[in-house]
């Protein structure tokens, strides 16, 4: 087991905890990859829509999608520069309108 599905895991045990996350939008920052992409989709398998948000790589970010989709859940991939105050409101915007609300874990 890598440090990826390590922390998967770990993520899942916590989420079980919490309340039913089915109907509810994750806004999972840097999630094409690495603890992200282990945030997105545990947040997916505990029921939550995903918004997956990259920077460069794009196709990692199709491949996080694609196994949300798997997963049974709605996904959208929005490229947004998260330390610029403009490039996350335009996350935010583009969130809410791709499911008319956001809420960001």
């Amino acid at each position: 087991m890598d440090w990826e599905q390590f922390f998967g895991c770990l993520l899942m045990c916590i989420l079980r905890s919490v309340d039913e996350l089915k109907g509810r939008v994750a806004l999972v920052t840097g999630s094409s990859r690495g603890i992200g992409r282990a945030i997105a989709l545990a947040l997916a398998e505990a029921g939550a829509e995903i918004v997956v948000n990259f920077m460069r790589r794009a196709e990692d970010a199709r491949a996080v999608e694609l196994r949300v989709r798997e997963l049974g859940r709605t996904c959208a991939s929005i490229q947004a520069d998260v330390s610029s105050a403009g490039e996350v409101e335009r996350l935010v915007r583009e969130s809410e309108s791709a499911w008319g609300r956001s809420t960001p874990w």
